[in-house]
């Protein structure tokens, strides 16, 4: 079969369209662990805690908002009634940090009004931490 340079062109060029669709698709686990944080951050977090993006706290300054934690500078949200040693803590909500919150939230700050014991599961920890990321992008 003899091919023309025109026939070549379009080949090559059906291929990389291929290759580009291909390629481009999001990631089905990726997907699949949002999903799955999500569960593990609503059973877990929800009763204290919201993520709506333009979300607030409450009137009471009770429920904290955590859309958008991940990189945000401790005890800055406004409105909400932070312990004291949070507050002046200086510390910016890194995903390591986070972790190690969640795992025992009286450890790292002893005055926290957190009442959560902690998160002794890494892999539910590591999921709630993976869909606050997800909202931090």
């Amino acid at each position: 079969m003899d091919l023309n340079p025109s026939m070549l062109r379009k080949s090559i060029f059906q291929a990389a369209v291929f290759c580009a669709a291909f390629l481009c698709q999001p990631n089905a686990s990726q997907a699949q662990n949002l999903v799955e944080g999500r569960k593990l951050f609503e059973a877990t977090c929800t009763p204290c805690h919201n993520y709506d993006k333009a979300g607030e706290p409450d009137m009471y300054g009770q429920t904290l908002n955590l859309y958008g934690v991940v990189g945000r500078k401790a005890g800055s949200v406004a409105g909400f009634e932070y312990s004291e040693d949070l507050r002046k803590s200086g510390m910016i909500w890194e995903e390591a940090i986070i972790d190690k919150f969640i795992t025992a939230p009286k450890k790292l700050f002893s005055g926290t009004r957190m009442e959560l014991p902690g998160v002794d599961d890494v892999k539910t920890r590591s999921g709630i931490i993976r869909y606050l990321r997800g909202l931090s992008q």
